[in-house]
């Protein structure tokens, strides 16, 4: 999929995406007024349905920006150390559909545009079109969704596979691109579980770290030699507000810790 997790997955960047997702060290206080921090301390949020609105650690930082029905407009994602891989996303919907995901990076250096293709009134796509503006290239890929999960994408072919809990456990991507297998804490409910977003696009978007958009929190994630674990610590109220990632690669392993802030939904 576009989104990188398929290389070291941006050991930089699992936190990328690792990051874009990586959950939290304590609630930080943030310019945004509708946080939920007071003074660096977690607001009451019991009983309170709450939205990611940035996550952060020394190398990285993601911002999640949301309409007014809870759904993602725009996802940046800004690298410290390695500023020429910072991007940003921005999603469009037409009634209740996406329709389109704008990916580019920061720099200017890239701009690929993801449009999905809605046939026959059908509420789900069949098709999805990307377009390169800087390469003027453009392909069609057909997909396959059912019961609002994505099964495969023929790209060439990548096929995704469930437990009965709708937790994405692995992702085949064929011979050359290998296969990718999730484990869940499955007493645990996943922290963007407010986010409004049909699953099948929530599995699409993925964010480098596949797991994080699923009913429940992931624990680990394995791609050939790369292996990813969580440990995910201090929660109030069913959110993590702390999480410990290990990165090991080959004999490699490299250890991140990350801060989340939430917002109550709308």
């Amino acid at each position: 999929m576009y989104f990188k997790l398929q290389n070291y997955l941006i050991m930089k960047k699992i936190l990328a995406f690792s990051s874009l997702l990586l959950l939290c060290t304590l609630f930080t206080a943030c310019n945004n007024e509708d946080d939920i921090v007071t003074d660096g301390t977690l607001k009451t949020i019991e009983n309170k349905a709450l939205l990611p609105t940035s996550i952060v650690n020394d190398v990285e930082t993601t911002y999640f920006s949301y309409d007014s029905l809870n759904r993602f407009t725009s996802i940046v994602y800004k690298s410290f150390d390695q500023p020429e891989d910072s991007y940003s996303q921005t999603i469009t919907y037409s009634g209740d559909l996406p329709i389109q995901v704008i990916d580019s990076a920061l720099d200017g250096s890239y701009l690929v545009t993801f449009e999905f293709i809605y046939e026959n009134g059908n509420n789900y796509p069949s098709k999805i079109r990307e377009i390169s503006n800087k390469q003027d290239i453009s392909s069609e890929k057909s997909l396959e969704i059912n019961n609002d999960k994505l099964i495969s994408i023929k790209r060439p072919l990548e096929r995704y596979y469930y437990d009965l809990n709708n937790n994405l456990i692995k992702i085949d991507s064929g011979n050359d691109n290998g296969v990718t297998e999730l484990t869940y804490d499955l007493e645990k409910q996943g922290f963007f579980r407010h986010v409004n977003l049909p699953s099948w696009f929530k599995t699409f978007i993925k964010l480098g770290a596949n797991g994080y958009y699923c009913p429940n929190l992931p624990i680990s994630e394995k791609e050939n030699t790369l292996l990813v674990k969580y440990k995910w610590l201090n929660f109030q109220a069913n959110y993590p507000t702390q999480v410990t990632i290990s990165v090991k690669d080959f004999e490699e392993v490299d250890i991140y810790t990350s801060t989340i802030t939430y917002k109550e939904k709308n």
